[in-house]
């Protein structure tokens, strides 16, 4: 187990990670996040008929998020391949 300062952090099985508050119980993180909340609003407002867009302009959050990942998992592997 490792501390972290806040809480600690408990790895089980490989990649799946479970943080544990001072109780000793297990609370998930992450979230929807900006992009997703974004995504989600721009949706409800186009089917409500507050907004007039194309659906292409009401997922480009989605389009944006998936970018930013994509060009992130390019300049990790290009930093590894140089090291």
């Amino acid at each position: 187990m490792v501390k972290d300062g806040i809480c600690n952090v408990k790895i089980k099985k490989g990649d799946v990670c479970e943080k544990m508050n001072n109780k000793g119980k297990t609370s998930a993180g992450g979230g929807i996040g900006f992009f997703g909340l974004l995504q989600v609003c721009f949706i409800v407002l186009k089917v409500m008929g507050i907004i007039n867009w194309s659906w292409i302009k009401v997922f480009l959050p989605t389009f944006i998020g998936s970018g930013l990942t994509v060009l992130l998992l390019i300049v990790c592997v290009i930093i590894a391949l140089k090291s």
